[in-house]
């Protein structure tokens, strides 16, 4: 049924139903139960929050269900200035840069590296591309989320007002770069076509434009996450290999916002973990994403696996970090400094704490009252929910706030 939903006329009837059905009766009821405080997904959320949350998960359902395909759509986007300091160009291809596994897992999914489009996005209004770095200058290098089958780097998606925010809180970055990685939908684009795209973002970044690869800063929030952790160890396998000779350099730090961490995690079981932790009844509404059933999940796993499947997905350290296979054999010896995010309420949470005790192992933990300081720094925003500074409406603005003075102060201490 749910594919038939991806398909005319079904879709228009199903989201008419879905439409008159929340507005009469979800809307309703979910104003009912966010009154008492006692039964809201937690009681610490305000009333608005409760309410939202319920929303949000309702329309993340509803798109998952009815998406039919990636919604990308690059080549026909317009190219040059978008508006105030927004600006498009194209990111040509890097064929010679895909070796060893990369180069057989891309043989395997029919993948191969194409122009794809990258957006700059500037702190001055009146800022201009930059076609040349300058020297010391930092740049953030930005992998949007949507679980590899949806949004975009375009300044229409949700990722846009997450760049802006962050270039606000330091002072020494002036610019961001946002890739348009090729989605996954149906049988194009599976694994690893986003890693080879946002391979060709960093060169373009490095060799192109000339940033130093230390004053490269890559923040990925929830897939993008995943690509993010992906790409920097290909970096780190091949760097200097003699197939690769202008392969980049490893970036100067990481910014991982609510990452996806083991995709080849079944969603129910991915729930059932989360409920664990949790230890609350009310753990079923408290996300967003990857929740109960959640046909966002499922799908974007299928075809963001592609021919791979789930079973070389739980052993691949690219694809599934966090993964528990005794087969997994994986370490993050010469990763950079590391900033990790979650949200306590969110699915995600037990894989994203793996992942911060498997990175702590090899890195150690930023304490910064050790002589010898570790590489790897963790916020747990309280009741917060998957990838909160993403989140509309002003929801859940207190978890916001922290997570950007904790990354503000974190920022601070990598210059």
């Amino acid at each position: 049924m749910a594919i038939s939903l991806r398909h005319q006329p079904y879709k228009a009837l199903y989201t008419t139903f879905e439409f008159v059905g929340t507005v009469l009766v979800k809307v309703p009821f979910w104003l009912l139960l966010s009154i008492p405080r006692s039964w809201r997904p937690r009681p610490s959320w305000s009333m608005k929050d409760s309410f939202l949350i319920q929303l949000l998960r309702n329309l993340v359902s509803v798109r998952a269900k009815t998406m039919s395909k990636a919604a990308s759509g690059y080549p026909t986007r317009q190219l040059g200035a978008l508006g105030e300091g927004v600006y498009c160009v194209w990111v040509t291809p890097i064929p010679k840069l895909v070796v060893g596994d990369l180069a057989v897992w891309s043989r395997t999914a029919s993948v191969s590296s194409i122009h794809v489009q990258g957006y700059w996005y500037c702190k001055s209004v009146n800022a201009t591309i930059p076609k040349r770095a300058l020297p010391g200058e930092k740049v953030l290098y930005s992998l949007h989320g949507g679980a590899y089958t949806y949004d975009t780097a375009h300044p229409s998606g949700v990722n846009a007002k997450v760049i802006q925010r962050l270039l606000n809180l330091d002072c020494s970055i002036n610019c961001a770069f946002a890739i348009d990685y090729r989605l996954s939908s149906g049988s194009s684009n599976p694994f690893p076509a986003a890693l080879v795209d946002a391979l060709a973002g960093y060169y373009h970044l490095v060799h192109t434009i000339g940033f130093n690869p230390s004053n490269i800063i890559i923040e990925g929030s929830a897939a993008g996450g995943n690509l993010a952790l992906a790409l920097t160890r290909y970096l780190i396998d091949y760097y200097g290999h003699s197939e690769a000779v202008d392969l980049p350099d490893v970036p100067g730090s990481l910014i991982l916002l609510s990452p996806w961490a083991d995709i080849g995690l079944a969603p129910v079981k991915a729930r059932l973990e989360s409920a664990t932790i949790n230890n609350t009844k009310s753990w079923l509404v408290s996300d967003y994403m990857f929740g109960p059933q959640c046909p966002m999940t499922s799908y974007s796993q299928h075809v963001f696996l592609g021919p791979h499947g789930t079973d070389v997905a739980a052993i691949n350290e690219y694809i599934s970090p966090s993964s528990r296979h005794p087969l997994l054999d994986l370490d993050f010896e010469d990763f950079p400094r590391t900033f990790i995010s979650a949200g306590a309420a969110e699915n995600l949470l037990p894989q994203i704490r793996l992942l911060r005790d498997r990175m702590v192992r090899d890195l150690g933990h930023d304490d910064k009252g050790s002589e010898k300081r570790g590489k790897v720094t963790y916020h747990e925003a309280l009741d917060a929910s998957h990838h909160c500074l993403a989140l509309p409406f002003a929801i859940q603005k207190d978890a916001q706030r922290e997570l950007l003075a904790a990354i503000s102060e974190w920022l601070v201490g990598s210059m």
